[in-house]
């Protein structure tokens, strides 16, 4: 009978497990769609099959390229958003990977990246892992502390850590003849050395300048006791002792300041990755007599803030990461003179959106941190084409509801096209929130500093229309179906309210509305206006952690009625929410980016936020970064098109597809 009962609750739960709504039955997946690259911090061949690459791409987790010019996939399961910044493998256990992040934790993967599991090291929060080295005994992590760094030392495969010391170290290395002689490279002592598995340093200076600050060190396989050591201001010194005794082996490196050092294929290769002066971009050297003489590389073809370096061992490709410039990682097939960028599939560049409300398919990305700072898709983000005319810093404002073609940006002026980003025209001085009456396009409102200004010629003239009070922060500016304008203020310090809110109504008169409950005069929150429902309103609250209420971090509020009354939304309480869409295809649909203390996700109500259930799978940062949404934006159709903006790049999710 038991049996019998037990067979009955597994099909009933069976039933229950194919009766799921759509979001879980049919599996939605968050899909990588921003342009190719990101910026490249570290980057791994595995010891065990060198056509196998691993890229670190910040806070866009890890990447994996398989063998020579196949695409990257993401690798991400169980990282939970770390923002990756070092990489290393274990020779003695293939496919065993080690990355750490900048919130003191290191991650193992025991497949090839295909899961990770996460420890943090004893130490406390928002340290960075600079380095690590993999040794066959121990794993050993350079960690900085209030930009002092120090190492760290786990002998079971990195579940437990303990502090080894050695205050100042930078970079690690591993003796290639020797697998107990340790090297480390520091901020003022040179290069030490241990052969007792980091307890004791030790180190002759011999050859080094006094206080030599060492910014990289590298070994060249099957050369014993051989090191060599880049030193900030003095070049590159060898030592062929164990770091005993060094020479100084700059010759045709100028004064260029080193910043990396990488072996080389051949047996006496070595590359250098230089800066060589304050303002220029970094250059690439070659060695090939072990570092006696150095020639500069042509370098045709790499971005000119590379630092990430590695090379095939094998006599192949030669790959460099990029920095801030986000342009990716690129290869060389010719010893470094000339480079071709190996992207296909690295979707990693921290961008803003904004997507056409009427157009399936259309959207438009900014981003300082790629070569083109304004690109449009007609794909969904499969593809991606510059918008030639800017350089620096955009940021896309708003678009036009009825007439999508019509966009608005700010580049230190206010700028607006008419044909979809093929042209544009300067509208006056510059600013970070506009608005645009869904109704009556040529309507606009912005903030000017003091106040709110109203253009009603889409943005050719402005003029005063609204003068706010002196403290506040975190604006918020809406416009609804009706018309009527509103304004929220955060944290006014003249006010016993922590959110004030402002209504335009219809005659164009403003006047001070009640804004949703707040708990503590140093919280934030986020105004928004459904801009298909006339008069409904949205407030997502962000209490500060020293609140009266512990444990809660935040709620959204409701109201129907322009902000007479509020109501709290179920479902987003005990979170932060950081972003909502509004898709004009799907007129019951709302999307939420909900930040939590373990997971961090994009829900959707399809009955005006009575009831909640993730849409997609994918963001899953699970941390304070990376699948951490900062911003969505909704694209016509039915299903809509969502767009996620991430630190680790632009995400999309179209219901029903695969």
């Amino acid at each position: 009978m038991a049996i019998q009962k037990r067979l009955h609750l597994v099909a009933l739960i069976l039933i229950l497990i194919l009766l799921l709504p759509g979001p879980l039955a049919a599996a939605d997946r968050w899909q990588l769609a921003g342009p190719e690259g990101g910026r490249i911090p570290a980057l791994l061949l595995d010891p065990s099959d060198p056509q196998v690459l691993y890229a670190a791409a910040d806070y866009g987790g890890v990447f994996k390229s398989p063998g020579s010019g196949v695409a990257w996939s993401p690798v991400n399961e169980g990282l939970r958003g770390a923002e990756v910044l070092s990489l290393a493998a274990d020779p003695g256990h293939p496919g065993t990977i080690y990355a750490g992040d900048d919130h003191h934790r290191i991650f193992r993967s025991d497949d090839g990246g295909a899961h990770w599991s996460g420890h943090t090291v004893g130490f406390s929060m928002g340290l960075v892992t600079a380095a690590l080295l993999v040794t066959p005994e121990a794993v050993y992590a350079v960690v900085y502390d209030s930009d002092r760094p120090t190492v760290y030392k786990s002998i079971d495969r990195g579940v437990s850590w303990s502090f080894l010391g050695l205050s100042g170290a930078r970079t690690l290395a591993l003796d290639p003849a020797d697998p107990h002689l340790l090297y480390a490279g520091t901020s003022g002592s040179g290069v030490l050395h241990s052969t007792d598995g980091g307890a004791s340093w030790t180190g002759a200076v011999e050859g080094l300048p006094d206080q030599a600050a060492v910014t990289a060190l590298a070994t060249l396989p099957g050369l014993g006791r051989t090191i060599y050591a880049a030193v900030e201001g003095a070049g590159v010194y060898r030592s062929t002792d164990g770091g005993s005794h060094w020479q100084r082996t700059s010759r045709g490196l100028l004064r260029a300041e080193i910043l990396n050092l990488a072996a080389g294929p051949a047996p006496s290769t070595l590359y250098a990755v230089a800066k060589p002066g304050p303002s220029s971009g970094h250059v690439l050297y070659r060695s090939t007599d072990g570092g006696t003489h150095w020639q500069r590389a042509a370098g045709q073809g790499l971005p000119p803030d590379f630092l990430a370096l590695t090379a095939d061992p094998r006599g192949g490709a030669v790959y460099a990461g990029s920095g801030l410039g986000s342009t990716g990682v690129f290869r060389s097939l010719d010893g470094g003179a000339t480079w071709s960028a190996f992207n296909h599939g690295l979707r990693a560049v921290p961008v803003d959106v904004l997507a056409d409300p009427k157009r399936p398919g259309i959207a438009y990305i900014s981003s300082s941190s790629s070569g083109s700072p304004l690109q449009k898709t007609l794909d969904g983000g499969a593809s991606w084409r510059p918008l030639g005319g800017f350089a620096g810093i955009l940021d896309l404002l708003a678009i036009d509801p009825q007439r999508p073609a019509t966009l608005y940006l700010s580049n230190g002026s206010l700028q607006r096209s008419r044909n979809g980003g093929r042209a544009w025209e300067a509208l006056g001085p510059g600013t970070y929130f506009l608005a645009i009456d869904p109704s009556q396009p040529s309507v606009l409102y912005r903030y000017a500093g003091a106040g709110i200004e109203r253009s009603a010629d889409a943005g050719e003239t402005w003029a005063p229309d609204f003068t706010l009070p002196s403290c506040g922060s975190s604006i918020s500016l809406a416009v609804d179906p009706s018309s009527e304008v509103f304004v929220g203020m955060s944290s006014p310090c003249d006010s016993a309210s922590p959110f004030l809110l402002y209504k335009r109504g219809l005659d164009g008169s403003w006047k001070a509305v009640t804004g949703p409950p707040m708990t503590s005069l140093l919280s934030t929150a986020r105004l928004a206006a459904d801009p298909r429902q006339p008069s409904t309103l949205y407030v997502s609250v962000i209490e500060h952690p020293l609140q009266p209420v512990p444990g809660v971090f935040g709620e959204v509020f409701r109201s129907t009625d322009g902000g007479a009354s509020w109501s709290p939304v179920p479902g987003l309480s005990n979170g932060i929410t950081t972003a909502l869409a509004f898709p004009a295809g799907e007129p019951g649909a709302v999307y939420a980016a909900r930040f939590g203390e373990l997971t961090s996700n994009v829900y959707r109500s399809v009955d005006g936020g009575k009831t909640w259930a993730i849409a997609g799978e994918g963001i899953d940062g699970e941390g304070i970064d990376g699948g951490f949404v900062l911003s969505m934006s909704a694209g016509g159709g039915n299903p809509a098109t969502i767009y996620a903006v991430t630190y680790g790049g632009l995400y999309s999710l179209t219901r029903g597809t695969p």
